[in-house]
């Protein structure tokens, strides 16, 4: 059983929320991905070489089954690379002896499933308490506080078994919330908006943008015409000919 969209929310409120009052990092370095081939491919792997910048997510788009996620596991650190690599400031972060602390990368892979946890406690996992405004205020950018209000449980509803209380694209923007709270330098969104309308994704567009333009991103994708026209896009699997479609990111590399 899904969340109910409000009529009219019940006696209990949220705090004003304005801004998180955490401070966030500012994260101005690029990061560059260079000769990176990847397993699990539909064809002969392609090298990979773009520059990511900071409020420009790169558009990894095509169609289900062409190897996507397993770039972005790549990217990730769980799928061990070919060839190449991710990197910063002269190291590799696909070299293990290198890897980026905990929490310097943020992943939202196509799973929806949630544990039974209240929505508070599903936002703070792995965070040192946050107070209600903040919680509060991830949740008004993602749509969600006014459908929470609405129960009367406010951050103390429960999720249920695999997320049962919650429909799939609940699930989906309470994850994206989740990720609102933290401080990465790598955003990895794996179909972040999958079955969500047009609308919708242009109002998580509008909210999102602020925390996204702080951060370097990759986000796969099998439908990207919903997104800005101004993220460099990368059609996938990768051929021969491919370039991202954003001169930027052309950029001869040398390590």
């Amino acid at each position: 059983m899904a969340l109910e969209s409000p009529c009219q929310t019940k006696a209990i409120s949220s705090p004003d929320c304005a801004v998180l009052t955490h401070d966030a990092t500012d994260h101005t370095t690029n990061l560059v991905v260079h000769d990176l081939r990847c397993q699990r491919q539909t064809a002969d792997p392609q090298a990979l070489n773009a520059v990511l910048h900071p409020g420009l997510p790169l558009v990894v788009h095509g169609p289900s089954g062409s190897g996507k996620s397993s770039l972005i596991d790549t990217l990730a650190g769980e799928l061990a690379p070919l060839t190449g690599g991710l990197w910063r400031e002269g190291q590799n972060l696909l070299n293990p002896d290198h890897a980026p602390p905990v929490g310097q990368v943020a992943y939202l892979s196509q799973s929806d499933m949630l544990l039974d946890l209240s929505v508070r406690e599903f936002l703070g996992l792995g965070l040192q308490p946050q107070p209600d405004v903040n919680l509060w205020e991830v949740l008004r950018q993602v749509g969600l506080d006014a459908v929470l209000l609405q129960t009367g449980e406010g951050l103390e509803y429960r999720l249920g078994t695999r997320g049962s209380r919650v429909s799939g694209g609940q699930a989906r923007r309470l994850q994206l919330a989740a990720l609102l709270l933290r401080d990465p330098v790598l955003v990895l969104l794996d179909e972040p908006f999958r079955g969500m309308e047009p609308q919708l994704v242009q109002h998580l567009l509008t909210q999102c943008g602020p925390w996204l333009a702080k951060r370097c991103c990759v986000l796969v994708t099998h439908d990207p015409q919903v997104l800005p026209t101004i993220w460099p896009r990368q059609a996938w699997p990768l051929s021969n000919t491919a370039k991202v479609t954003a001169n930027f990111c052309q950029i001869p590399l040398r390590f």
